[in-house]
């Protein structure tokens, strides 16, 4: 009897130094591993990150729908884009929806809004290096409806088109990222420049001179937030403008690198913000000051955020991003921060 219980003790403290289980968003478990985040404040507090397979897998990118609290696969085989919907156990459906393209034409910067409709960028090549590029809605019957934006390609000059122009260089830019708030979307082009849209009238929306980075910005309630044009003495710094008039209407501060040009990713769920940066990952909302450190960046699965390819914020303190091995093997992992 004593041999039998000395047993179950030995048992009982390996299950308790192994992995953890917590329940998902929809009460079935995942297997994830856990780190200790000691602050100033002696408190401490716990992260769970896990990872979700992608064996069998090469995925173009991942979106996220708020509307069903889903994460979604997006791959591209030849001319074909097909996706595939995250399930309970970690595992990704069949293929429901795909969409064909010719030749000359690809889909990016995939988008859910807040009501689960799937938008897309189409750009399609043209002669000497133009590329003509419309706001596309992705049907569930395999087809692709365009969005009548006026003057899409249409795109503000900004600081950076004079030094390319005076060398020589391209000034036609390319959308590199979509976001929506509502019926408002925010573009941010390859050149920084930001054109906003009311989508149910296709009408420009508000100010014509916000400049902005793609994946360093957020935008929710007429708010849009990207990294500052001047670097803040003390650290990082994000400008939040008022679509509305152009107007800056606050600025929050992060981590304490002085070189905001170092690759950040912004992320956020509703007013709810999520910054990742080679500081570490903070948290707050876009009404803060100054956003809170959850985590060094040494206690996240990556080496460094050059590495990222996919940050997105869901419902539940809950972060999904995807990154590169050293190998360049793509990784998918599902956080949840108990500090949030």
């Amino acid at each position: 009897m004593k041999q039998y219980a000395v047993y179950c003790l030995l048992v009982f403290c390996l299950l308790a130094t192994s992995t953890f289980s917590i329940p998902r968003r929809d009460e079935a478990a995942i297997s994830v591993s856990s780190h200790e985040v000691i602050h100033s404040t002696t408190s401490v507090e716990t992260l769970y990150f896990g990872e979700i397979p992608l064996t069998g897998f090469q995925p173009e990118t991942f979106a996220y729908n708020p509307a069903n609290n889903t994460l979604h696969l997006i791959e591209k085989k030849k001319r074909i884009y097909t996706i595939r919907t995250l399930q309970a156990d970690n595992s990704f459906s069949p293929v429901k929806n795909w969409w064909k393209l010719s030749s000359h034409s690809h889909l990016d910067n995939f988008v859910y809004n807040s009501t689960g409709g799937l938008y897309a960028c189409l750009k399609s090549n043209r002669s000497k290096g133009a590329v003509k590029q419309a706001l596309v809605f992705l049907t569930k019957k395999n087809r692709m409806k365009k969005i009548s934006l006026q003057k899409i390609n249409q795109v503000p000059a900004t600081g950076p088109d004079a030094a390319r122009k005076k060398k020589g260089g391209s000034t036609r830019h390319r959308i590199q990222d979509i976001k929506f708030s509502g019926t408002a979307l925010a573009l941010t082009y390859h050149n920084r420049a930001v054109k906003f849209y009311n989508i149910v009238e296709g009408q420009a929306l508000g100010a014509s001179r916000i400049t902005g980075i793609p994946n360093r910005n957020s935008f929710y309630n007429y708010q849009y937030l990207s990294v500052s044009p001047k670097a803040n003495k003390t650290g990082g710094q994000l400008t939040r403008y008022d679509i509305r008039t152009g107007e800056i209407s606050g600025t929050v501060s992060f981590g304490d690198t002085k070189n905001t040009n170092k690759p950040f990713y912004l992320t956020n769920y509703r007013e709810q913000l999520y910054l990742l940066s080679d500081d570490g990952l903070f948290f707050g909302t876009q009404e803060d000051e100054t956003l809170k450190k959850a985590a060094d960046i040494s206690e996240l699965p990556m080496s460094a955020t050059s590495q990222i390819r996919f940050f997105a914020a869901a419902r539940d303190d809950t972060l999904y991003f995807s990154c590169l091995d050293d190998s360049g093997r793509i990784h998918l992992y599902c956080l949840n921060n108990a500090l949030i």
